[in-house]
């Protein structure tokens, strides 16, 4: 059975909203349901000196009254976090994770949400309780410019309190509006309130075939500086397809376009599976778009 043609019969759209502010660097990933191909978009922003530091959170909008419906932005997402001995792992709407090497345990699953906190409940279960009930945790959300695992505090036995921030609550009355209220964060001097941009992730398969990764700004003209920026198009777990290139589009602000081979490059790594456009050192400024479409060559799956 070829690859190509497994892609071809199944078909799929994935997208995401994620938030770019300046001075920062991180990763964006996002991956087709059955895992098979995913898309990742890398970047580090310059800093601009013109942003308020500390600006006041009550100008800010919600970006949307229902809470339900706010913190469905960032349904099916999820952070990490080494947090002392442990390492952390909240996927929103789905469990929490909790390790250390080959230990593992699950804190919760979703079980729902209060008035602004999500409840996860029905965990592994917790020897120091006589191995009768289950871990479990409140997830509470704070306004901040980047969605992150701030901080996790066992508020009693084998049940955890995690903070977590994210644009999406900013200037909502029923959320924390600053992160000096985090127990153990140490999130005072951080900046508050939304961030400057936000950006679409989308990953899809198009009708002949081909698949396409884009990220792009929502809004027509980006006010984030760039330093770097890189997204990959990978054939993951066991599957393994080669990635030959269609066509790449890298776009600044307007429609201008950078100069291929100048200002980015494409790159092919891990044996044809990852297909990268990379910026190149000549590259500085702002970006608006960037979209890799391949065409999958057929490879036996074993």
């Amino acid at each position: 059975m070829f690859l190509l043609m497994m892609f071809q019969s199944e078909g799929f759209r994935s997208s995401k909203t994620f938030f770019v502010g300046p001075g920062e660097e991180e990763s964006v990933y996002l991956a087709n349901k059955k895992g098979q191909i995913a898309c990742e978009y890398k970047y580090k922003s310059k800093r601009n000196d013109k942003v308020d530091a500390s600006p006041h959170v009550s100008q800010y909008q919600p970006l949307h009254r229902d809470v339900e419906t706010m913190l469905g932005k960032i349904s099916g997402l999820c952070i990490r976090k080494t947090y002392d001995y442990w390492k952390y792992e909240v996927c929103f709407d789905s469990r929490i994770t909790q390790s250390h090497g080959r230990e593992s345990y699950t804190i919760g699953t979703y079980s729902g949400m209060t008035k602004n906190q999500h409840l996860y409940k029905d965990g592994t279960l917790c020897e120091a309780l006589g191995g009768k009930s289950g871990r479990e945790a409140r997830v509470e959300f704070v306004c901040d410019q980047a969605l992150r695992l701030i901080s996790v505090e066992e508020v009693s036995t084998c049940s955890y309190k995690i903070y977590v921030t994210t644009p999406v609550v900013c200037g909502h009355p029923d959320f924390l509006q600053s992160r000096s209220s985090i127990p153990g964060a140490n999130g005072g001097s951080g900046k508050s309130g939304p961030p400057k941009d936000e950006w679409f992730l989308e990953l899809m398969q198009l009708a002949d075939g081909q698949l396409s990764c884009s990220a792009s700004a929502l809004q027509i003209s980006s006010v984030i500086e760039f330093d770097s920026f890189q997204l990959a198009l990978v054939s993951t777990k066991e599957a393994t397809v080669t990635l030959n290139t269609q066509k790449d589009v890298v776009r600044c602000q307007g429609r201008t376009h950078l100069k291929k081979n100048l200002e980015y490059k494409i790159k092919r790594v891990n044996g044809g599976t990852t297909v990268q456009i990379q910026s190149t050192s000549s590259f500085k400024g702002f970006l608006s778009y960037v979209n890799l479409q391949t065409v999958p060559q057929e490879q036996v799956v074993d």
